[in-house]
């Protein structure tokens, strides 16, 4: 198998020097068309991929953006994975996906051995805890999507809308109460969604049977259409 092409085979082709090689990839706007020109097309004869993690060193992005999420059996979490990533295709910035198994500190540990590899998170519903976000918040520009952490850009949905919505169609249908099961204790989401809907149905005057907060899980869900059933 031939060696790869390097940097220097594109400077040799393109008849400039290694450094204006890396520099039109870091910073193209301060080169003429013509230099340009020149390093595109020797890359392109030679079918040369720069080094992300070469360049890393030297512009200190990696292009990677880290999404993490509790659990990826959740169905609420794929299709928001997908649009995050057809959104960092936008961005020429690649996706690496971590899913922490509703686990706050393997939360922390895949937020630990990405960082290095990533220039920023999208953290999906996460589970960390304060003390614990005080020390990952520090290490890579961070979002939250669906928790609210004071200090930091966060995604979220208007839950308590939601609950109305909801609380009312069963209102209007004949429904007199209501059987939620609510998710993990330990998740801010779940939290406000219970606070949510017990608003909303105080609201609409619907009676509200809260079930003990559970994992999001397909088994949760069969334990407890058999106690409602019982």
């Amino acid at each position: 198998m031939a060696d790869r092409p390097t940097i220097r085979d594109v400077a040799r082709v393109a008849g400039v020097s290694v450094s204006t090689v890396s520099r039109v990839f870091t910073h193209p706007e301060r080169f003429r068309d013509e230099t340009r020109t020149k390093v595109h097309a020797a890359v392109e004869q030679l079918n040369y991929a720069p080094n992300k993690f070469a360049a890393a060193l030297t512009t200190g992005r990696t292009e990677n953006i880290g999404l993490i999420v509790p659990n990826l059996a959740n169905p609420l979490f794929p299709e928001m994975v997908k649009a995050a990533q057809h959104q960092a295709r936008g961005y020429r910035l690649a996706a690496l996906l971590g899913d922490c198994d509703d686990d706050p500190d393997e939360e922390q540990r895949l937020i630990q051995t990405l960082a290095k590899d990533v220039d920023g998170f999208l953290l999906f519903s996460s589970l960390l805890r304060d003390e614990q976000i005080a020390t990952m918040g520090a290490l890579r520009p961070t979002v939250f999507v669906n928790r609210e952490v004071a200090g930091y850009p966060c995604v979220l949905v208007d839950a308590l809308q939601g609950m109305r919505l909801l609380t009312q169609y069963l209102r209007n249908l004949g429904h007199t109460s209501v059987f939620y099961l609510p998710g993990p204790a330990n998740s801010w989401a779940a939290g406000d969604r219970r606070a949510a809907i017990e608003r909303a149905a105080e609201e609409t005057g619907l009676k509200l049977d809260v079930r003990e907060p559970s994992r999001s899980t397909f088994e949760s869900g069969t334990l407890a259409a058999r106690y409602w059933a019982n």
